[in-house]
């Protein structure tokens, strides 16, 4: 398995996680975009908004049931690496995914996956990876463990990290990204 995702788009490269794939994911914002060839099937089962694009009323969709070669989807919003670790996981490309994500790629990971509704779907990885991150809950610089585990619904990971932070920590909790996830009743807003 591999131990970290650092995918780097490579302008004219695509990376074929599924090789008869019917979608082309383009991934990167800048002028180096990454191009990642993957399954709509897939991604559909895997995600209501994914299956809601890919069905006939998106353009994406439509283009796909008329074209014979693979389609190109845009998603420059999103982040490459976690683009890349959740194809790599809806396709099952175990070799390819992480034991051990960064921080950040967890936590782009999780907006990602609240932005696709598929958390579930990646729920098994996700609740081995919060695992190994349970024990600094509360420390400093760890409180966008409670974030991930909101937008990953792992409920229980997020209730052991709530009473960490709780019984470990002075100071409130802060706006810290992406709080806009959380409930504003975790924060203390409402």
């Amino acid at each position: 398995m591999a131990s970290s995702s650092n995918y780097v788009p490579i302008a004219g490269v695509t990376v074929d996680i599924d090789p008869d794939g019917d979608a082309v994911l383009e991934i990167g914002s800048t002028d180096v975009k990454g191009h990642l060839r993957v399954s709509s099937k897939v991604l559909a089962l895997a995600s209501p908004v994914f299956a809601t694009m890919f069905g006939p009323r998106f353009l994406e969709g439509n283009t796909l049931a008329q074209s014979k070669a693979p389609i190109t989807v845009p998603l420059p919003e999103d982040n490459p690496d976690a683009v890349t670790l959740l194809a790599n996981i809806l396709h099952l490309q175990t070799n390819e995914v992480p034991t051990n994500p960064s921080l950040t790629t967890l936590e782009e990971f999780a907006v990602l996956c609240d932005k696709y509704d598929c958390s579930r779907a990646v729920r098994p990885w996700s609740m081995l990876w919060l695992q190994a991150y349970e024990s600094h809950a509360g420390e400093m610089g760890y409180d966008v463990l409670l974030v991930i585990a909101y937008a990953l619904d792992l409920p229980q990971s997020f209730l052991k990290i709530s009473r960490e932070i709780i019984i470990k920590r002075q100071d409130p909790l802060t706006s810290f990204p992406p709080a806009e996830l959380l409930p504003e009743a975790v924060l203390g807003k409402a």
